[in-house]
């Protein structure tokens, strides 16, 4: 007996078994056949332990930024600010119509005068008059 042939065709069976076959089903139809050691293949024992948990994988891509939300309401007034400085004064606007003439006031007192002396000199000069108000 030739134990290489026997791992040979047993390795090949396994190969066969894991590609074609789906798991605890032979491809031939056949369940528990005689293994390549000439033993009885045995049910599937319980499942074991679950084993470590696996190092964490790369962190993919981010994804697409989603679409904008809707807007929300109005928030309150704030407090009124404080006064600017006063700006500059501008330029003289242009004068006006004018306006309606107002009313005619009283008339006056009339003044009383008396003339003083009176002189005059030579032809062709000034005369000097003295007024005074009575």
């Amino acid at each position: 007996m030739n134990y290489n042939d026997i791992y040979r065709d047993a390795m090949e069976k396994i190969k066969h078994d894991t590609e074609k076959c789906k798991p605890n089903f032979c491809c031939c139809g056949v369940m528990n056949v005689t293994g390549a050691t000439g033993g009885v293949v045995g049910p599937t024992g319980p499942t074991g332990a679950p084993g470590a948990t696996g190092a964490t994988g790369a962190t993919g891509p981010t994804g697409a930024t989603g679409p904008t939300g809707a807007t929300g309401s109005t928030g309150a007034t704030g407090p009124t600010g404080a006064t600017g400085p006063t700006g500059a004064t501008g330029p003289t606007g242009p004068t006006g119509p004018t306006g309606a003439p107002g009313p005619t006031g009283e008339d006056g007192a009339v003044p009383t005068f008396s003339i003083g002396t009176v002189t005059t000199g030579a032809p062709g000069s000034q005369a000097e008059v003295t007024i005074t108000e009575v």
